[in-house]
């Protein structure tokens, strides 16, 4: 029994085992449960945790934050009514102090401690406390004691609470960039479009081309946008490979670029620019790098180069220049210029000189005293001289010297060490001194070499007295002075000689040879045939001057002592580009000759020696590079400073000063006997002639001139046939000036800047005439003080040719000619005989106080002005009435006849009727061929007289042949001088002629334009003829009554081949004027008639004119000087006009021979008696107006609109004092009656009587669009629309009048079509999303798009909340604001489907909505809906707070499930052991 009990009780305590098992395991498995939920909730905690991006702190103002201070209160009144008085004291008025209090003595072990003191308050106040009351908390209201402290705020946080837009959308942003991702996936690899164009290339389909490339840059540049609008972050994560090998498929960018590379160890600094297309990607992705490198493999090709050359570089910089994008070289992928700074240029040949500028350019640069090309060389001179003994005690020893290298121009070569190969580059020098190159690609290496010269071995005495200079000389050695030198031996006729065979330079060095001339002496140097001197200053860099401005004066004579030398220069340059006027300066240079300072050949001016010698006899070369040479000659001298006097002689002058000498002839260069002068450069200044030429004397030689200035020269003598204040041309003599300035020279005689020879009227063999060639520079501000010519005098028998060269200007500016004598001339003199030809010339701003402010002729003067290449004249003023110059005898009250002289001799006896003031650009006696053309081909529109009579209205391509007077003045309109003004390379402005012609004055043959040399002159016939036109009941109207009347003129000579030559106009009085113009001699027949333009409304006269003229020519005589004939004139000798409708010779007349040259007038008649030529009568008018309303976008008619007019009428109602009626025209509502639908006729108008009474003022379209208003009489109209057709908007330019001219002239065929096109209307869809759930709710960050009826995107741009319609625009995904909403303007009628594509947290997906919007389907133009969002019930959205929560959360299960489980085990035991 007790085995069973056992067996049974091990069977139950098994049992109880097996389910404790159980239980623990479910305990575990519990546990596991608990963790596994609690780390599902967390992992959403963890991820839901976004980011902040509104940069803001959440907070809100509270006093526990202590955001506010609290501020007491302000007391109010008292209420006791009693005031307080006296002094009552307070805490202030006492102080606490420590009195001792022990008895008990120190000492005998008794120390005072704290306790031995106590604190008494004593009273420290000076005052007494009197009488009077005191305010208590009872003398003030209650509320005082219950009142608020005010609280400020004084936190500095702004309140913020988060809300979803401060958390970035981690979703929306990966979206985008999967949406570049996939727009760049959805490109074609390079060597797929690369393949793609070679087929399109093979199979010559340009079209396919073209459009393939246009496709693949759009995709491009999308692709490329949506990348650039990613932030850093998310363009990390993609890889753009792919999109940026196709940015050379991008069409070109418009502008331009530069690029600048950081400088190098050296200083230099490397630029590129150019058009930004030539850039493979956007220049601020683009870095220049440019570093100085040491390769010697790379030096040894360049070394290996310049050797090949025979160079030698005095300077080398070894570059590596790359263009990198980010960590990548790339290359440009069109031209571009690469630019060098810093590199040592200053000292090299092409340095820039002092005023070596240009013929052309305009610089404020003043002159200095010295300007040469050769100045390299002289540093050649310069740098060997530094090494040689300057001291007084130097000796007079030959000194060999190589010289150093001078620094100058640069050699560029790209280096290939690939192909090991160095490739001269072609650079050029900017005006900023750096070196510049085009290119198309960036080699690794450049090489940029600055070369030195290559100097030859010289040979240099250092001299330090005459006697060694003049055996150095004379033996064939370079000298340079060592100190100021004299000489004055009386026993040579020439103390320095250079032998024949001989070439030597002399070096100034900045010190004086003075020459004290006396005996023999002839000349300081004497320069043999085949020798050759140059004179330079190895100084001139660094002389010192003193310069200052002076009030601009011609004719401002050097001074010179010996020892200071003051002389002048005037400056001239382009002060306006448009007009091309000019502004002088005048400077005065002083200057310490000698003494180291400034090298100088000085002649000595002391009564014990004679001044009357010269510098130089030159009959070899003289090249003069610097120095100054000066003080030679005086009032009684024959001979200039320098003389050249025979076929061998040459004078170079590049550099120095030649001023304060004086002659007879050639203040400072003499040129005769064939001798030949080139001026490159430096000045003449300040010289003096007694007869002729200031300057320069030129007889049988020739003197070209391309730089430098001949200034502040002067002429002294008044003498007519004497003159030149810078430059005189004698017999043969010859000047050719291409750049340079001749300017502020002064005259006594003529010419203040230049003049030729005066043969006193009489003819010159054609081997003696002296010629003038002009081709480029400035001849501005010289005076001629008593004769003709301010700036130049070409007289007699002279050939002149002014055109420009090389695309030079020449300026003829601001000259003076100032005598009240015969003719004038301020510019230009021309005179007897002489012949001068211009091309591409304006004359303008001119003034004369005479006649011709632009130009002036006399009776023996022919003056031809051609259009080709010829001239412009306007804007020219003239004296007209000055008393000097014209005189009215009282028999000829309506001429004014002119005389030439200001103080004697009789009126000239010819005369200029009705010229009035139309004659201030040309007044012209002699025969004068004018062409009604200009310069820039124009219309000058000339207005005036010819010989007596006005002078006609001349088409553009007319001419005007004067025989006596032509006086005219021009009126182009301002393009057509802008025109010339762009055209023209020659500019004469500003000149003043105190007589005539202020810019120019001619005695002799005149030519403008190209076809000088074809002197056969034309002459005209003016046909004048008179328009009638008559109205419907055949009364004369005035003039041409508004309408334009044409007549054709055409040559019938061959009648098997008619030409029509011209079409004329009848002016507005009806007259009728043209003119025919004859070139050779023949019969010419021509026929006359009138075009008919408006034959609805008129009845045309349809006669027509023959007119047979016959032409002989003639050999003229070009005045009573001359005996050979210089041109042919053609002219008519016999005139018929006939009328081909009666037969009738209605005009004839014939010709002897004698007034050849006259204008023949030849009158148009109906009869012989007289009558108008042609007579019109107007007819009876009505007009319609047919207008057709469409569809602005497809052109379908549309309806109903309707339209309201006026029309333009003088007003009818009555005038007069309380009366409404104004007296004027004006426009007055219209009226019409009704025909039909769609038909009116027109009635009248406003305040008109007697009209019917259905009357209407605004008429509709038919349902077509059609409308057709009928009846209406010429006049003026406006309309505009008044309503739009259902459906539609009114068109922009119809909501406002518009004119509506209803005449034969604009409408020949009586009517008037017009077209209206409206706009269809737009749409506004205002759309609302709320909650389906609380219907009060919006709801924000809905997504969605509208696709139209093809299911196509419809495209917006973006505005706020607004998107507007646009088929350019980027936009098409639709996002509802913060109160649910969003608006869509511009939507065009159509079916669309808003479709939702991402719905907001908590919310799902809505149903797509259709709707329509059109006219039939919608009533107004404004449409809204709202939409309700479906509730998605989810587990709530975690995160914001962290993952904290729910790992305390977790946490705190298990621990409570851990005790729950140890208490019951426990207690589970307990049991056990009690049991």
């Amino acid at each position: 029994m007790k085995k069973g009990m056992r067996s049974n009780a091990d069977g139950v305590l098994e049992k109880k085992r097996r389910s404790q098992k159980w239980k623990r395991l479910a305990g575990v498995l519990g546990c596991l449960v608990v963790i596994v939920t609690a780390y599902v909730l967390m992992r959403p905690a963890e991820t839901l945790e976004r980011e902040l991006i509104c940069g803001m702190e959440e907070h809100q103002h509270s006093v526990e934050q202590g955001c506010y201070q609290e501020i007491a209160a302000e007391p109010s009144q008292p209420i006791c009514g009693m005031e307080e008085a006296g002094h009552v004291h307070s805490e202030e008025c006492y102080s606490a102090v420590s009195v001792l209090t022990c008895t008990e003595p120190e000492g005998g072990g008794h120390q005072h401690g704290e306790s031995c003191y106590t604190m008494e308050t004593t009273l420290i106040c000076d005052l007494s406390e009197a009488d009077g009351h005191t305010h208590t908390a009872e003398c003030y209201p209650a509320e005082d004691a219950e009142a608020t402290p005010e609280l400020k705020l004084v936190c500095e946080l702004p309140e913020h609470t988060h809300t979803e837009d401060c958390y970035a959308d981690d979703a929306a942003q990966h979206a985008q960039v999967e949406e570049v991702a996939a727009l760049i996936d959805a490109l074609p690899s390079a060597e797929e479009v690369e393949a793609r164009l070679e087929e399109l290339l093979a199979a010559d389909d340009a079209e396919a081309y073209d459009a393939y490339c246009a496709e693949l840059a759009r995709q491009v540049e999308q692709a490329n946008t949506a990348y650039e609008a990613l932030t850093d972050e998310q363009k990390a994560q993609l890889n753009i490979d792919k999109l940026t090998a196709l940015f050379v498929y991008l069409p070109a960018k418009e502008g331009t670029f530069t690029l600048t590379a950081p400088a190098t160890e050296s200083g230099i600094v490397v630029t590129i620019s150019g058009e930004t297309a030539s850039l493979p990607f956007p220049v601020e992705e683009l870095t220049l790098t440019a570093v100085e490198v040491e390769d010697e493999n790379a030096n040894a090709l360049r070394d290996e180069a310049l050797e090949s050359e025979e160079l030698t570089a005095a300077e080398n910089y070894m570059l590596d220049i790359r263009l990198m994008h980010g960590e990548e070289e790339v290359q440009p992928t069109g031209p571009i210029t690469v630019t060098f700074a810093g590199l040592p240029l200053d000292g090299g040949a092409d340095v820039a000189l002092v005023d070596d500028v240009d013929d052309n350019a305009d610089t404020d640069t003043e002159p200095m005293a010295y300007q040469t090309k050769e100045m390299a060389a002289q540093a050649v001179v310069a740098n060997a001289a530094d090494d040689m003994d300057m001291s007084e005690e130097t000796t007079d020893d030959t000194v060999n010297d190589a010289g150093e290298s001078s620094v100058t121009g640069p050699k560029v070569y790209q280096i290939d060490e690939d192909t090991q190969q160095a490739t001269e580059v072609d650079v050029a020098v900017n005006d900023e001194n750096n070196v510049v190159l085009e290119t198309d690609q960036l080699t690794d290496l450049y090489s940029v070499s600055v070369l030195a010269i290559a100097t030859q071995a010289a040979e240099f005495v250092n001299v330090r007295d005459a006697d060694s200079l003049s055996q150095a000389l004379e033996n064939g050695k370079s000298a340079m002075l060592v100190k100021d030198i004299s000489v004055d031996t009386s026993l040579l006729q020439y103390p320095l000689k250079v032998r024949s065979g001989k070439t030597v330079s002399l070096d100034l060095n900045g010190y004086r040879l003075y020459f004290r001339s006396r005996g023999n002496n002839k000349a300081l140097f004497y320069v043999y045939k085949d020798a050759t001197l140059t004179i330079c200053d190895r100084k001139a860099s660094s002389v010192s001057e003193s310069v200052s401005t002076v009030v601009n004066s011609a004719g401002n004579v050097a001074s010179c002592d010996g020892n200071v030398l003051t002389y002048y220069v005037t400056a001239s340059k382009e002060d306006d580009a448009t007009n091309h006027t000019t502004v002088e300066n005048t400077t005065r240079h002083v200057v310490t000759l000698g003494g180291g300072n400034a090298g100088a050949i000085v002649g000595i001016n002391e009564k014990r020696y004679r001044t009357d010698r010269y510098a130089f006899l030159v009959e070899g070369t003289l090249n003069i590079e610097g120095g100054y040479i000066c003080n030679f000659g005086d009032d009684s001298n024959t001979l200039s400073a320098i003389c050249a006097n025979t076929s061998t002689s040459t004078v170079i002058l590049s550099g120095g000063v030649i001023a304060a000498n004086k002659c007879d002839k050639g203040g400072a260069i003499s040129l005769t006997g064939g001798a030949k002068m080139t001026m490159t450069g430096g000045i003449i200044s300040g010289n003096t002639a007694i007869n002729d030429g200031g300057g320069v004397y030129c007889s049988g030689a020739s003197f070209n001139m391309s730089n430098g200035y001949i200034t502040c020269n002067s002429q002294s003598e008044d003498i007519a046939s004497e003159g030149g204040g810078g430059v005189y041309l004698d017999i043969k003599g010859k000047f050719v000036m291409s750049g340079g300035y001749l300017t502020g020279n002064s005259a006594a005689s003529r010419g203040g800047g230049l003049a030729t020879f005066y043969n006193d009227n009489k003819e010159v063999a054609a081997e003696n005439i002296a010629t003038v060639t002009i081709q480029g520079g400035f001849i501005s501000g010289n005076t001629a003080q008593n004769n003709t010519g301010g700036g130049l005098d070409l007289c007699t028998s002279s050939i002149s040719k002014i055109k420009t060269e090389d695309s030079k200007r020449i300026y003829i500016t601001n000259n003076t000619m100032k005598a009240l004598r015969p003719w004038g001339g301020g510019g230009i003199y021309i005179g007897h005989g002489a012949k001068c030809y211009f091309q591409n010339v304006i004359i303008t701003k001119n003034h004369a106080n005479g006649l011709g402010g632009g130009l002036s002729t006399c009776n023996a003067s022919h003056t031809f002005l051609y259009v080709d290449k010829g001239a412009a004249i306007f804007k020219n003023t003239d004296g007209k009435t000055n008393p000097q110059f014209f005189k009215n005898p009282s028999s000829t009250t309506d001429q004014i006849r002119y005389k030439y002289s200001g103080t004697t001799g009789n009126p000239y006896p010819y005369s200029v009727k009705d010229a009035g003031a139309e004659r201030g650009d040309i007044f012209c006696c002699g025969k004068t061929f004018l062409v009604a053309g200009m310069l820039g081909n124009g219309e000058p529109k000339w207005s005036g007289s010819i010989d007596g009579v006005r002078l006609p209205a001349l088409a553009k391509d007319d001419v005007a042949t004067a025989a006596v007077v032509l006086a005219a003045k021009a009126s182009p309109s301002k393009d057509d001088i802008e025109y010339a003004q762009k055209t023209a390379s020659i500019y004469i402005t500003g000149n003043q002629s105190a007589t005539h012609g202020g810019g120019i004055m001619s005695n002799g043959i005149l030519y403008f334009g190209t076809n000088y040399e074809e002197n056969t002159v034309p002459s005209t016939l003016i046909l004048e003829g008179k328009k009638m036109l008559l109205g419907a009941d055949n009364t004369p109207i005035g003039g041409a009554g508004g309408y334009q009347f044409q007549f054709s003129i055409t040559d019938v000579t061959n009648s098997q081949n008619p030409q029509l030559i011209k079409t004329v106009t009848a002016a507005d009085n009806g007259e009728i004027s043209a003119t025919l113009t004859f070139s050779q001699k023949g019969e010419y027949v021509y026929r006359i008639a009138e075009i008919v333009e408006h034959p609805r409304i008129m009845q045309y006269d349809t006669t027509t004119y023959t007119v047979k003229v016959n032409v002989d020519e003639k050999k003229e005589l070009l005045g009573s000087h001359y005996s050979t004939p210089t041109g042919v004139y053609v002219h008519p000798f016999s005139v018929t006009v006939t009328n081909d409708k009666t037969s009738e010779v209605v005009f004839s007349t014939s010709y002897d021979g004698v007034g050849i040259d006259k204008t023949t007038v030849v009158y148009l008649c109906s009869t012989a008696s007289g009558g108008a030529a042609f007579t019109n009568q107007l007819k009876e008018e009505e007009y319609t107006l047919d207008i057709t309303k469409q569809d602005a976008a497809t052109g379908k008619g549309i309806g109903v609109a309707t339209f309201e007019m006026q029309t333009f009428v003088m007003d009818p109602r009555p005038v007069g004092v309380d009366k409404p009626g104004t007296g004027k025209e004006m426009y007055i509502g219209m009226y019409c009656v009704k025909v039909k639908d769609g038909v009116y006729r027109y009635v009248g108008y406003s305040w008109k009587s007697g009209m019917p009474s259905n009357i209407v003022r605004e008429f509709d379209t038919d349902t077509n669009g059609k409308l057709l208003i009928i009846g209406l009489p010429v006049g003026k109209y406006q309309m505009r629309e008044k309503t739009a057709p259902e459906g539609y908007q009114i068109a922009e330019q119809w909501k406002k009048w518009n004119e509506i001219p209803l005449n034969a002239t604009d409408i020949p065929s009586g009517t008037k079509t017009i077209t209206v096109a409206d706009p269809p209307a737009t749409y506004i869809f205002q759309f609302l999303k709320v909650s389906e759930a609380d219907k009060t709710k919006p709801v924000p960050n809905a997504k969605y798009k509208l696709l139209d009826s093809t299911g196509q995107e419809v495209k917006f741009t973006k505005a706020g909340t607004e998107y507007q319609y646009s088929t350019s625009g980027t936009v098409t995904e639709l996002i509802t604001d913060k109160d649910g909403r969003f608006q869509l303007t511009g939507l065009p009628r159509g079916s669309y489907t808003l479709r939702e594509i991402e719905a907001p947290a908590g919310f799902g997906l809505a149903d797509d909505y259709s709707f329509e919007l059109s006219p039939e389907k919608t009533v107004d133009q404004v449409f809204t809906y709202t939409q309700e969002e479906p509730v998605v019930y989810e587990l709530p959205e975690t995160g914001g707070g962290g993952a904290k929560p729910y790992v305390i959360t977790g946490a705190a299960l298990l621990v409570g499930a851990a005790c729950l489980t140890a208490c019951r085990d426990k207690r589970r035991k307990a049991g056990g052991r009690t049991s």
